[in-house]
């Protein structure tokens, strides 16, 4: 699972994966989760909202990808994952810690890159 798939083409991800198959060929699946006009509330660490009320969906966004978005996948596409991992960048990097952190049965792994690790519940 990657967060903020709406950067997916800019940041040439596809391009780079064809190149690791092409190089590495072995079963790996990217699902590129595109974030709303509610990704600041989304992103984040659930149960601790940062000091300006960021991240306060943040429990529903875990909720959503472990009870929504794997068995979909699973269901619809005939998946069936031996590993996950959530990774992202910025906030989506903190999103991916706090779910893989909080839900390790779940997820075995996270990529995290330029994570936003300042977060904090009262303002310097």
């Amino acid at each position: 699972m990657l967060n903020d798939g709406q950067d997916m083409q800019a940041l040439g991800l596809e391009q780079q994966l064809e190149s690791l198959f092409r190089s590495h060929p072995h079963k790996l699946y990217v699902v590129a989760i595109h974030a709303g006009p509610q990704r600041k509330q989304e992103y984040g660490t659930a149960g601790y909202i940062d000091f300006q009320g960021r991240g306060c969906k943040a429990d529903l966004y875990s909720r959503f990808m472990i009870k929504e978005l794997v068995p979909f996948l699973q269901q619809q596409y005939h998946l069936h994952f031996d590993k996950k991992a959530v990774a992202g960048f910025s906030l989506g990097g903190l999103s991916a810690l706090d779910i893989v952190w909080n839900h390790p049965r779940d997820f075995q792994s996270v990529g995290i890159f330029s994570g936003s690790l300042w977060w904090r519940s009262r303002d310097r």
